[in-house]
């Protein structure tokens, strides 16, 4: 889904450099009455080959996965679609919106990305206003920490067992939540954001004018701060979309589980085709890794 999405808008992105070529030039043809060289129409001519071709080559694949979405499965089977819906039908469309399983996907992947960005949001905030003040003691200590995890993690087996035996929020909605509150690397940038963008000199002026440090976080650091915060927030509202492995891996409960983790089982879905229609309809049995850390832990 992110990569037929980010294709259409690469696919409008190209198509737009196309048609407003370089100094009034589409595939040689004059717009304009700028007079160019031999060679600058050259080469608006060999720029504007390459970018159709590569608006071929992303556009096809968003056209080829429409078209399968409209053709028949026994079409799909024997290969007979390659550019254009064969045996139109809306059976797949249907399937998907009579399974009841994709809408409870959506809502608690609305609610877990939504909630999230919020959460983890509010907290690297948090941790990284104090950071980027030369006033606050032992920044540099709190930042070789931050930096050292971001270099070094505990690895997948001790965060299962951190996350299934200690904290104990397997199969819950908190694991959507406590485990990723706070990511270092975010804290980072939006740290180095507010040394770069605000002046010591402006927070100190403030301070003299007898504002207190939480007044001076909401009155001057968070409106000079809103490019910092958009850009990450929305790093973490795509990131958090688009995680599957929380669900694969702590989640076993079917009303829980994100539309993410839900897609990945529908593309493994075992399928027994017989004429026209779909005889059988098998979930995957073998849940992997989660098969295999829940035979480790009761091992």
């Amino acid at each position: 889904q992110q990569s037929l999405s980010y294709s259409i808008y690469l696919l409008g992105k190209l198509s737009l450099k196309v048609l407003h070529c370089n100094r009034g030039f589409l595939f040689g043809l004059r717009l304009n009455k700028i007079n160019d060289t031999f060679g600058d129409r050259m080469f608006n001519i060999i720029t504007s080959i390459i970018l159709v071709l590569i608006i071929i080559i992303v556009g096809y694949p968003c056209l080829f996965v429409i078209s399968c979405s409209f053709s028949s499965s026994t079409a799909l089977q024997a290969g007979k679609v390659w550019l254009l819906p064969v045996d139109f039908t809306l059976d797949a469309y249907k399937f998907i919106l009579d399974f009841k399983q994709v809408w409870i996907g959506y809502r608690n992947s609305i609610f877990y990305t939504i909630g999230g960005v919020m959460v983890s949001m509010s907290m690297c905030i948090l941790a990284a206003y104090p950071l980027s003040r030369k006033t606050f003691q032992g920044r540099g200590a709190y930042m070789k920490i931050f930096y050292f995890t971001t270099l070094f993690g505990a690895g997948l087996v001790p965060t299962y067992i951190l996350i299934t035996q200690w904290l104990q929020i397997d199969d819950t909605i908190w694991v959507f939540f406590l485990p990723s509150m706070v990511a270092a690397f975010n804290v980072i940038i939006l740290r180095t954001f507010i040394q770069t963008t605000i002046h010591e000199s402006l927070l100190e002026s403030a301070k003299l004018d007898g504002a207190s440090e939480f007044q001076t976080y909401i009155k001057i650091v968070m409106p000079l701060f809103k490019a910092g915060l958009a850009s990450v927030g929305l790093f973490t509202f795509v990131n958090r979309w688009n995680d599957w492995f929380i669900g694969l891996t702590y989640v076993q409960n079917k009303d829980l589980q994100p539309i993410m983790e839900l897609k990945s089982e529908i593309v493994h879905l075992q399928t027994v085709v017989a004429g026209e229609g779909i005889v059988e309809t098998k979930w995957p049995s073998d849940q992997g890794m989660r098969l295999f850390f829940n035979t480790k832990s009761t091992a």
